[in-house]
């Protein structure tokens, strides 16, 4: 092991981080602190995580900044999964939000409120010193099955040592012992759809092939989370967040919980051979004359592959303007493009703006019904995606076939039917299945876009196909060290007629912007993307008829036959 502690902190702390390394490594506790400790050239993700779990301890520098950090949060997550003993060291009086509480709850805190932050560094290091042999004696210890101690239990047997012993030398320290019970959830029943004032499907209309049964959906109201890389959930997919493990409808409750498996690790379905595994690649179905390639960058807790298009396929608008002109409503009233974005939500009412700029609800997108399709000729039940109503008048697919138009019989019964979170924007939360308050991204870094998303109002919905949503695209690539910029095919490239590609690709180095299923929660009609680079979500209007399409289903694994090597160069191929 090369190192002993792992320090988790705010880049505002980043001068009490260095003081603490400093003063640790001053007595030979060796010390992994980032930046310092990330290679250069290597995915800072990657580092972190392989860096927490051969970690024995992590010092979490508590304060405001980290309290509300997205990456300190998920780094304390993985250091409960990892059995990491945790010790916060308090420099502020702040009280931990619901979801740093739910992983501290039980552990000690070692408070430096008062002056002299030296001397309770020093104290720190004490501490530290009696926790690192104790931890190493503890795991060489063997231990039956039956009485494994999960990871709670062994950091209050290992806290309360170690910093017992510095009490009278330190002085101030805070006990929290919150009631499991208030981390519990509070079950959700599924309401009932209100209408938008656009005729189309409702959230819970499964969009459904003729002559296909997709009716898998679960009626029980039950709802159930996990720990990240811990199985703890037989339920079908859904969305899911590894920083949100209560059951609380506050933290974001899912109807249907996805289950992460680490990354060669195997499931029960696994024993078939080959077996998918996350990282592989899979060729599998056919758009635009050419087979499509995805990866698998998921198994829920069934067995079931989530696979992601490696590229993007098409680049299409989120949704047509409802009034059928893109930018007018039909009632005299025009968008004025050269006015101020933060007025346009006050200056244009929600239904107006629907009308000019397109829906942003997963459920009643052009996009969902078009992935789910298997027509000829989409019958689209809302405002076709004719080119008059998507910015430029370009790329519009009312003409185009279904996206499961071309997939054979056979492929399409592999594709598992899932129940997975959509968040609501403004004008559909009186219909929510859970959730307090509207997802409030605008722009953010890919690390720190998940915002308030296990608050946010959010619906159950049932596809075959569709997009990630911004919490997916954290957890099964970013916090897996995986790029997220990717380029479009040169089938894709070649269909593209609104230049947006061409425009960016200089600037980009062929990569491009591609769209989740998230909205902006307080507008109507902004959609989450994933910039070219890959380093930033944003959102805008869902009539953007440039935005890339990267699909994601889920195949059924029973009776997968494969041949190849699941390699990018030599992806499996279903026999």
């Amino acid at each position: 092991m090369a190192h002993d502690i792992f320090i988790s902190y705010s880049s505002k702390d980043k001068h009490i981080a260095d003081a603490v390394c400093s003063a640790l490594e001053n007595n030979k506790i060796r010390c992994w602190i980032a930046p310092r400790d990330v290679i250069p050239g290597r995915e800072w993700g990657e580092a972190i995580v392989e860096a927490i779990g051969q970690s024995r301890i992590m010092v979490l520098i508590f304060s405001s900044a980290a309290n509300s950090s997205q990456q300190v949060l998920r780094e304390v997550e993985r250091a409960v999964n990892k059995n990491v003993i945790i010790v916060p060291f308090r420099i502020e009086d702040v009280v931990p939000t619901k979801s740093m509480e739910y992983f501290l709850y039980s552990t000690h805190w070692l408070d430096a409120l008062t002056p002299d932050m030296e001397a309770h560094i020093e104290c720190l290091v004490d501490t530290l010193g009696k926790l690192i042999p104790q931890h190493q004696t503890e795991n060489n210890r063997k231990v039956p099955a039956s009485k494994a101690k999960s990871p709670i239990i062994k950091n209050i047997m290992f806290l309360a040592a170690g910093i017992a012993l510095s009490m009278t030398a330190f002085g101030v320290f805070q006990w929290y012992d919150r009631s499991t019970e208030s981390a519990k959830a509070n079950l959700v029943s599924t309401g009932s759809i209100e209408s938008s004032g656009k005729k189309s499907l409702t959230p819970n209309d499964q969009v459904k092939p003729a002559g296909e049964d997709v009716s898998n959906k679960r009626t029980d109201g039950k709802t159930e989370e996990k720990l990240l890389d811990k199985e703890t959930s037989d339920q079908d997919t859904g969305d899911n967040s590894p920083m949100n493990n209560s059951k609380s409808s506050e933290l974001g409750t899912e109807a249907v919980s996805r289950e992460e498996v680490k990354q060669g690790s195997t499931t029960s379905l696994q024993d078939e051979k080959p077996s998918l595994k996350i990282g592989e690649y899979i060729r599998f179905g056919t758009f635009n004359g050419a087979m499509i390639d995805w990866r698998v960058i998921h198994i829920d807790s069934k067995g079931s592959p989530l696979l992601l298009a490696a590229k993007i396929l098409t680049m299409k608008s989120f949704d047509a303007a409802e009034s059928g002109t893109y930018n007018k409503t039909g009632t005299g009233i025009e968008f004025d493009v050269h006015r101020q974005r933060s007025k346009v939500y006050t200056d244009y009412s929600e239904t107006d703006l629907r009308k000019m700029k397109g829906s942003n609800y997963w459920a009643n997108s052009n996009l969902r019904e078009w992935l789910n399709s298997t027509e000829r000729r989409v019958s689209f039940h809302s405002q076709p995606p004719v080119p008059a109503a998507v910015a430029r008048g370009m790329n519009g697919y009312e003409n185009e076939p279904g996206f499961l138009h071309n997939f054979s019989e056979k492929e399409r019964g592999l594709i598992k039917p899932v129940s997975h979170k959509v968040l609501l924007p403004s004008p559909e939360k009186g219909s929510k299945d859970g959730g307090s308050a509207s997802y409030s991204l605008i722009k953010e870094p890919v690390g720190e876009a998940i915002v308030n998303y296990d608050q946010a109002f959010y619906k159950n919905i049932q596809d075959k196909v569709f997009l990630l949503s911004v919490k997916e695209a954290e957890e099964y690539l970013y916090d897996r060290g995986w790029d997220l910029k990717t380029s479009p095919t040169k089938e894709a490239i070649d269909r593209d007629k609104s230049n947006w590609y061409k425009e960016l690709k200089g600037q980009y180095g062929g990569y491009h912007m591609w769209w989740l299923c998230t909205p902006r929660g307080d507008s109507p009609s902004d959609v989450c993307i994933v910039a070219p680079a890959g380093d930033e979500i944003y959102t805008d209007y869902a009539t953007m008829a440039g935005g890339g399409v990267r699909p994601a289903l889920y195949l059924n694994p029973a009776g997968l036959s494969l041949s190849g090597e699941g390699s990018e160069s030599d992806p499996y191929i279903i026999k």
